[in-house]
């Protein structure tokens, strides 16, 4: 599992981005990863949805993460951001990592078991 980590931070994201006006999901999926990590995807298929509403520096946010199995052919990435890191994972050290959004992280660790598409959604209290 490919994990991102702000520079000077203690906690995780998974890759992703936004999906710009007239994008289809499968190409902003493409377009981020080939942005952030000159990566070109294979093999992508649907895993799940995850609905997060959360507050960060006095902003709210509502954002629809569609979460994709993407086959890159290779472990190897070219970071092409300088504001984030990444870090490949095990399933055991992705349960021991602050990863964000959570209920993100607990149902991908729980398809990695049952192999089954999700649809969830997590609300941080203010």
């Amino acid at each position: 599992m490919l994990l991102c980590k702000p520079v000077d931070k203690d906690w995780y994201f998974f890759p992703g981005g936004h999906v710009e006006f007239g994008e289809k999901t499968e190409d902003a999926l493409a377009r981020e990863l080939n942005e952030e990590m000159n990566i070109v995807p294979e093999d992508i298929s649907f895993i799940g949805l995850i609905e997060n509403r959360f507050e960060r520096d006095n902003e709210k946010y509502h954002e629809i993460d569609v979460v994709f199995k993407v086959g890159i052919g290779s472990q190897e990435i070219s970071e092409r951001e300088d504001h984030i890191g990444f870090e490949w994972v095990d399933i055991e050290s992705l349960k021991e990592k602050q990863a964000l959004p959570i209920a993100l992280k607990d149902a991908i660790i729980e398809w990695m078991s049952d192999g089954k598409a999700f649809w969830g959604s997590e609300e941080i209290p203010e």
